[in-house]
C-alpha cells in the first residue's frame, strides 16, 4: 500500500475518470539565491496551496518525469526534462549547480480540482546532474545515499575511547 498519496489521489488513480486532470509540479529553489521556480505541467498557470499552506502561482512548462524506482541500492533517482523555451531555468541551474550549497528539486502531484493541498507527500530531492542545451535542461535529482554514509559521525578508536580496551 503507498501511504506516501492521499486517499483522493488513489481514488483519482482507481476511478480513472476521464474527467481527473492531474497536475505534476516541480519546485527548484537553491538557497544561495532568493529565487525559487515552480513550475506546472500543464498550458496554463495556477496558483496552488503546499503543505505549509502558503499559496504560490506554478507557471506552464512543459516538462517530463521519470520517478525514482524503488530498490535495494539505495539511491532513488528522479530524472526530468524542461522546455528550456526562456532559458531562465537552464541559466538558474547553470549558475547554482556546482556550487557548495544544494540545488533542492520537490516534486508534487494535485488534482486540478482541488488546488488547496498536494495529494502526495512531497519527494524532496538534490540536483545531481544536469545537461543544458539551447532546448532543454535535462537532468537528475536523487535522495541522500544513506547506503553510503557512515553509520556512526565519529571514530570509536581505543586511543579516544580507553573503555574499549585493549587488544
Amino acid at each position: 500500500m503507498n501511504n506516501n498519496v492521499t486517499q483522493a489521489m488513489k481514488e483519482a488513480w482507481a476511478g480513472a475518470k476521464p474527467s481527473t486532470v492531474l497536475l505534476h509540479t516541480l519546485h527548484i529553489s537553491h538557497a544561495g539565491t532568493s529565487q525559487d521556480f515552480y513550475l506546472v505541467n500543464a498550458p496554463v498557470a495556477y496558483v496552488m496551496t503546499l503543505e505549509d499552506d502558503t499559496e504560490h502561482t506554478f507557471e506552464p512548462v512543459g516538462f517530463k518525469l521519470a520517478l525514482p524506482s524503488q530498490n535495494v541500492d539505495g539511491v532513488g533517482e528522479l530524472g526530468f526534462e524542461i522546455d528550456n523555451v526562456d532559458a531562465r531555468i537552464s541559466e538558474f541551474i547553470d549558475s547554482v549547480l556546482y556550487q557548495n550549497s544544494k540545488v533542492i528539486l520537490k516534486y508534487r502531484i494535485y488534482l486540478a480540482s482541488d488546488l488547496t493541498t498536494p495529494q502526495n507527500t512531497p519527494l524532496a530531492l538534490t540536483l545531481s546532474d544536469a545537461q543544458i542545451t539551447a532546448q532543454t535542461v535535462t537532468a537528475r535529482a536523487a535522495f541522500a545515499d544513506i547506503v553510503n554514509l557512515k553509520f556512526l559521525t565519529q571514530n570509536y578508536t581505543r586511543g579516544r575511547f580507553k573503555s574499549l580496551g585493549n587488544s
